[in-house]
């Protein structure tokens, strides 16, 4: 169907008349006939006027009456897409693991290092406890006072502080190493994480907390 035809066509569904059509581009009803037979030879310019006047739009109208088909998708293309998400997720679960690896070593590194410490400067910092269950001596510690140390010293210690704000430690892994206690971290540093957790939500789709 030339473009010619296509113009007819729309017009005759739409009950528009040659007259109306003229009205509407604002040309002699005479010369209306003249501009739609034109076909191949109109502008854009004379493309997008008779559209609008159809209350159409230019690719409705250059593609009125065709029957718009399907993208052909070939089972091996599809295949081959399957395969390489399927790929792309295991490297995804790879790196995750990765991360998650590091991070617990990074904690146990740096709570290691706050608990060698605490010893050293805390007055007897070790509380002999007796199981009168088992009718045993044991040992404990100053929980209160190790909570309060162990934030002093990540939050005193620039290293450290520095890990905290880049996410490579945060209280989940913390607590996950030998129950530690939550680390009080800063209103600014909290919303730098969130950021910054939701930037990789985002790229890398939510991972579920196990």
């Amino acid at each position: 169907m030339s473009i010619s035809d296509k113009i007819k066509a729309v017009r005759k569904a739409k009950g528009i008349t040659p007259t109306v059509m003229a009205r509407e581009l604002g040309i002699e009803a005479t010369n209306y006939p003249r501009l739609e037979n034109r076909g191949n030879r109109l502008t854009y310019e004379n493309l997008e006027a008779i559209s609008k006047a159809l209350g159409i739009t230019v690719i409705e109208l250059l593609t009125w009456g065709e029957e718009i088909k399907e993208p052909i998708v070939r089972p091996e293309e599809t295949k081959k897409l399957e395969k390489d998400i399927s790929r792309i997720e295991e490297l995804l679960d790879y790196q995750r693991d990765k991360i998650k690896y590091f991070k617990t070593v990074i904690a146990k590194f740096v709570i290691e290092s706050a608990w060698e410490e605490f010893i050293d400067s805390t007055p007897d910092p070790i509380i002999v406890v007796e199981n009168e269950e088992q009718a045993e001596m044991g040992w404990d510690y100053d929980r209160e006072a190790w909570d309060s140390y162990l934030n002093t010293y990540i939050f005193g210690t620039t290293a450290f502080w520095k890990l905290f704000e880049s996410g490579l430690l945060d209280n989940k892994v913390l607590k996950e190493v030998e129950g530690q206690p939550d680390v009080l971290i800063p209103f600014d540093v909290r919303m730098l994480q969130a950021r910054r957790k939701k930037q990789a939500d985002k790229l890398f789709g939510k991972v579920d907390e196990k």
